[in-house]
């Protein structure tokens, strides 16, 4: 197996697939099918192209694990040194829940904790190639501000990632 490199950065993504509470689960496996078919040949223990994914039903999704690299973002020296996260949904054409944006902080901020991730290492998909992802709506510069604000109260220690 191919083992991630020190995780340097983290990436967010949207899965461009309108939302609903009724199909997260389904989206999350069609994903991860579609995926896994992609990479079957050369990869057989490939889960999907990201880490996590997060869904307007409050649904944290798992894709592969932290210790491998996904091929999300479109340049591999990226790839190796990141952690994929996606909020489920298309930001292009509908806006981010407040609750799905919440947890998505929540789930961020830990990740920048436990991997000592620098702030200005969190990138937007379309920050490393020509995409709109993770969507023209996707209130990126808000939920860095969050990030940074959450990860600096030190009442707030506790991981949430298993």
């Amino acid at each position: 197996m191919i083992e991630l490199l020190e995780k340097e950065y983290i990436v967010i993504h949207h899965t461009g697939i309108k939302n609903s509470n009724e199909n997260s689960f389904l989206v999350w496996e069609s994903i991860k099918k579609f995926h896994q078919i992609k990479y079957k040949e050369k990869f057989p223990w490939y889960i999907a192209d990201y880490h996590f994914g997060i869904s307007k039903d409050l649904r944290v999704f798992n894709g592969n694990s932290i210790e491998y690299p996904c091929f999300h973002s479109g340049d591999n020296n990226i790839n190796f040194k990141s952690i994929a996260v996606t909020f489920l949904g298309n930001f292009d054409e509908e806006l981010l829940d407040k609750k799905q944006f919440d947890l998505g902080v929540l789930m961020i901020s830990d990740l920048v904790k436990r991997f000592n991730i620098k702030y200005e290492k969190i990138l937007k998909h379309c920050e490393i190639v020509n995409t709109s992802c993770p969507g023209n709506n996707f209130p990126f510069e808000e939920l860095k501000k969050e990030i940074i604000s959450n990860v600096k109260d030190e009442s707030k220690k506790e991981s949430i990632i298993l």
